[in-house]
């Protein structure tokens, strides 16, 4: 379990990063005891291991694709800040988002936008 250890204490690093860029570029206040802060932070927790570990992961294939236009077309600064996320992971892991990745975390970050009050979609 030793070993464990510092990937759990790089996740919980991490997370406060992510969660850092979301508030920062999209000028809100998070609720960390919200319901779509938790979906954040599970799908985060997901990601990780995956991106750690390589663990095989299903695929929406092409599908993502189109979905990715539509929901950057109406929720653009959310995609923007999962732009920002992306460039941060890649940077920092050396790891590069699909469009699928960066999908769903334009959809957890519009999530967290909209119920903060706040709504910045015109960048």
């Amino acid at each position: 379990m030793v070993g464990k250890l510092p990937i759990n204490s790089k996740y919980r690093s991490a997370i406060k990063k992510l969660t850092s860029i979301v508030t920062y570029q999209l000028a809100i206040d998070i609720d960390r005891e919200s319901l779509d802060y938790n979906r954040f932070v599970t799908h985060l927790k997901f990601f990780w291991q995956y991106m750690m570990y390589n663990n095989e992961k299903q695929s929406i294939g092409d599908l993502s694709n189109d979905m990715l236009a539509i929901i950057k077309g109406k929720k653009v600064a959310a995609y923007e800040c999962a732009l920002k996320i992306k460039t941060f992971i890649h940077q920092t892991y050396n790891y590069d988002l699909s469009n699928e990745d960066l999908l769903y975390m334009t959809i957890h970050i519009a999530r967290i936008t909209e119920n903060t009050g706040r709504q910045h979609d015109e960048v």
